[in-house]
């Protein structure tokens, strides 16, 4: 797990849209770009009229290859893998495709906390460049979006002022859920892992929110109620296409359709009897 601590300066009247984008498998069929798009310019229009975004990268951002294909390339030609040309292509079409889609999100550039791996990326060869040899492409698309590559799980740590902290706990996701109930207590399960404000979790495409409360001590040693949200934060990867006989996995396992889009929170510090506070919604 990595921990990325940000300091933000956040005004009264002003508010921070922590804006999470997963699951877009940007170079496929699948993917609703227009949709994207709309998301990805939503955001700077929020910079444009003086508002602040946090994007949180949490993995899906190209199809390219799965666990497991990646797995059958390293056991190709007799276990020697796969012949240096075919990896020089291979190589071409990652970068490509990262480029594509660092091209896309150039309006977020400096806006974005950090990325995390999903399970679809590539992996450069041994003969791509030095900096970047053998190591996901993730790690280059960071490079590009001038952001932290988190890597699997990503603890966000931030400081909003006047002693103000929130905490995001970040991951892509497991398995194919198929119902309402077992989608959200996997994403409740995650408080068992570290202690967060607002808890995301991408990777089945469910669009959710859902909110409980604990007991804490505030810094005066009074006992108050702490908000905690636990989100399933949508895709943009469309599921049975009309009219054709390929409708990919999502078809052929009989997962259930989820709403496209993501699920966003706002941040804003307002002052109460004297003292700063946070008010936070998460909207779906």
């Amino acid at each position: 797990m990595l921990r990325v601590k940000k300091t933000i300066n956040l005004k009264e009247g002003q508010t921070l849209w922590i804006a999470p984008f997963n699951d877009i498998h940007y170079n496929t069929e699948e993917c609703d770009k227009e949709r994207f798009h709309r998301y990805v310019e939503w955001g700077e229009r929020r910079l444009k009229d003086g508002d602040l975004i946090a994007g949180i990268g949490l993995g899906d951002y190209n199809d390219f290859q799965s666990p497991s294909e990646r797995a059958s390339d390293n056991t190709a030609n007799r276990g020697f893998g796969k012949h240096e040309t075919t990896l020089k292509e291979y190589d071409k079409l990652v970068e490509r495709i990262t480029l594509e889609f660092a091209k896309v999100m150039e309006p977020w550039k400096g806006h974005i906390l950090g990325l995390q791996e999903g399970h679809h990326y590539g992996c450069y060869s041994a003969f791509f460049r030095k900096q970047y040899r053998g190591a996901s492409n993730t790690e280059h698309l960071a490079d590009l979006l001038s952001t932290t590559y988190v890597g699997q799980l990503g603890l966000y740590h931030l400081d909003l002022g006047h002693g103000l902290e929130f905490r995001i706990l970040g991951a892509h996701g497991y398995g194919g859920a198929r119902t309402p109930g077992a989608r959200v207590i996997k994403r409740v399960a995650m408080n068992q892992v570290f202690e967060a404000n607002l808890y995301l979790m991408a990777h089945d495409n469910t669009k959710m929110a859902i909110s409980d409360n604990c007991l804490i001590y505030d810094s005066q040693g009074n006992y108050v109620t702490k908000k905690r949200t636990y989100c399933g934060t949508g895709s943009f990867q469309r599921a049975y296409p009309p009219d054709t006989p390929s409708g990919g996995y999502v078809e052929a396992l009989l997962l259930p359709p989820s709403d496209l889009g993501a699920v966003i929170t706002s941040i804003q510090k307002e002052k109460r009897n004297g003292k700063y506070r946070l008010d936070w919604h998460t909207s779906i």
